[in-house]
């Protein structure tokens, strides 16, 4: 990673971060996880790669559930899944099953509230989106 940052491969240094993220998510390792997603969604950004940009939204909402903050993290999977839609930018089948796991749980968790939170996702606009996920992620930095 730090040698597409130097080199400025960017979108290397952006699959470098999400999957790093994924991997300090999967290990509980939350604070480094929001700093890795987040800085994947800045690159994102950057680059103006909506694709990459609903990766990055979607590993913030993987982490914020992961650390209990479901509205939000539902909020944020749906948006995210508007932008899928939007930019015809399917999701990986190798990651549907975990995908798919990941909001089950959520689904269970939240019940009636699950449908709220994934209505009012649907209905941000792509800045509202990435407002709310550097808004969270960088909270969710302080464990």
């Amino acid at each position: 990673m730090s040698l597409a940052r130097e080199l400025g491969v960017k979108r290397s240094w952006f699959v470098a971060a999400v999957n790093l993220g994924h991997v300090a998510r999967r290990q509980g390792r939350f604070s480094d996880a929001f700093g890795r997603y987040r800085e994947a969604l800045l690159l994102a950004q950057e680059q103006g790669e909506k694709g990459a940009i609903v990766v990055s939204l979607e590993g913030i909402a993987a982490a914020l559930l992961a650390t209990e903050q479901t509205l939000t993290g539902v909020t944020l999977f749906s948006g995210a899944a508007t932008l899928r839609t939007q930019t015809n930018t399917p999701l990986n089948p190798v990651d549907r099953s975990q995908y798919d796991a990941i909001l089950s749980g959520a689904r269970e968790l939240l019940g009636e509230e699950y449908s709220r939170a994934w209505t009012s996702g649907h209905e941000l606009v792509l800045d509202e989106l990435v407002a709310l996920a550097h808004e969270r992620a960088e909270t969710g930095l302080i464990d």
